[in-house]
C-alpha cells in the first residue's frame, strides 16, 4: 500500500498554538492540533503511497488528478466516481494507501492534508504500532466548513447530533471531517481507523488515549510524538478535587462507562498516561505486548505492570508527580 519513495520532510513544529484552525494549518502543514470530534463506537495503516487522484466534478478539476488517473485500477474508479456523483459539485477526491480522501477545499489545502497529515502520519502510525494493514479502503470526507459537513452528514448517513469536529464510523469505514477546526481530528480519527484491522479487540481507554495523544502532536521521519494539549486543565482540576480515577480501575473500565458520565476525565487521564508512557519510552512496547498477548489480560493491567517492572499502583504514584511537573499554556 505504500509505494510512493517520496519521504515527507521531518516535522519538527510542536503544536504550541493547540487552536485547531485552518489557518494553522496552512500557515504550516507540518503541524496539527484540533479538539477530537466524537466516535460513533471505539473505533477501530498505510505507508507511503503515491497520491492518485479521481478526475474531480465542477470547476475544481486539477492536473494533479489527470496526471494520476490511469493509475487508479477500474473498480477503484468507479468507486471514486460514485462517491463524487453521490457528494455534487465542487469535490475533488485523491487516494493515499488505503484511504479514499473526498472534500470541497482548495486544491492546494487538498493536497496539504493529502502529504502533511494523511501519508506522513500514517507512515509514522506504520512504523509505531501496527504489522497488519487493512485489505478495505477508509474513505475520509474532508468538508471546508461547518455547513457543508453537518448538511453531507445529514444527506449521506442521515447523522443530525454530530460533534463539531469530525466522527469516526467503523461499521463503513467512513471518517467524516469538518476540517475548518484543523487536522488534530483528522490524526485522532486516523488512528481509529487504522488500528482496527492490527488490534480489533484494543479496550476503549488505549484506543483512545493513543488516539487523544496525536491531537497536537510532532511528525517526524519515523515516529509522532504528542505534546500537550487542552485536555491537561481538565486531569489538573480531577488532582486538585480529589476525582482522579485509579489507573487500575481505568483499565477496567467498559465503553459503557468510558464514553458515560466524566466521559472528559476518563479522556485525559488515558492521553496523559499515554505521554507519560511515551516520555518513558514504553508506548510502542505496551502497546505490542498488549495486542500480542491480549487474551492473558483483556483490561491491560498486566502488560503496564510488565513494561513499568512495578505494581501499577507504584505507577501511578510516578505518573502523579510526573503530572505535576507539567504545565500547559493557552
Amino acid at each position: 500500500m505504500m509505494r510512493n519513495a517520496l519521504i515527507v520532510a521531518a516535522i519538527t513544529c510542536l503544536l504550541a498554538a493547540c487552536n485547531g484552525s485552518i489557518e494553522d494549518v496552512e500557515k504550516t502543514a507540518e503541524t496539527l492540533e484540533a479538539m477530537p470530534g466524537a466516535t460513533e463506537m471505539p473505533a477501530s495503516p498505510s505507508a507511503k503511497a503515491e497520491a492518485a487522484v479521481a478526475e474531480p466534478k465542477g470547476e475544481l478539476k486539477t492536473e494533479v488528478t489527470e496526471k494520476t488517473e490511469a493509475q487508479l485500477n477500474r473498480e477503484l474508479k468507479t468507486e471514486i466516481d460514485k462517491l463524487l456523483a453521490e457528494l455534487g459539485e465542487g469535490y475533488i477526491a485523491g487516494v493515499e494507501g488505503p484511504f479514499i480522501v473526498l472534500g470541497n477545499i482548495p486544491e492546494e489545502r487538498f493536497k496539504r492534508f493529502m502529504r502533511d497529515t494523511i501519508r506522513a502520519c500514517s507512515r509514522c502510525m506504520n512504523k509505531q504500532y501496527f504489522d497488519k494493514k487493512p485489505d478495505y479502503k477508509i474513505k475520509i470526507y474532508l468538508f471546508g466548513d461547518d455547513a457543508s459537513y453537518r448538511k453531507m452528514a445529514k444527506k449521506l448517513w442521515n447523522d443530525t447530533d454530530v460533534s463539531h469536529f469530525g466522527y469516526y464510523k467503523p461499521s463503513s469505514h467512513t471518517m467524516v471531517m469538518n476540517i475548518s477546526t484543523g487536522g488534530g481530528t483528522l490524526v485522532h480519527e486516523m488512528f481509529h481507523a487504522l488500528v482496527d484491522p492490527d488490534f480489533p479487540d484494543i479496550p476503549t481507554w488505549l484506543n483512545e488515549g493513543i488516539a487523544s495523544l496525536y491531537e497536537c502532536c510532532r511528525i517526524g521521519e519515523d515516529r509522532l510524538e504528542g505534546g500537550m494539549n487542552w485536555r491537561f486543565p481538565r486531569l489538573q482540576q480531577a488532582l486538585r478535587d480529589g476525582e482522579l480515577v485509579t489507573l487500575k480501575s481505568l483499565a477496567f473500565t467498559s465503553q459503557r462507562q468510558f464514553y458515560g458520565r466524566n466521559s472528559d476525565l476518563h479522556y485525559a487521564e488515558a492521553r496523559y498516561f499515554c505521554m507519560y508512557m511515551q516520555e518513558k519510552g514504553l508506548l510502542e512496547r505496551l502497546y505490542k505486548k498488549f495486542r500480542d498477548d491480549f487474551d492473558s489480560d483483556p483490561t491491560g493491567k498486566k502488560f503496564v505492570e510488565e513494561v513499568f517492572e512495578k505494581k501499577i499502583e507504584e505507577v501511578e504514584r510516578d505518573w502523579i508527580d510526573w503530572v505535576k511537573t507539567q504545565k500547559y499554556e493557552r
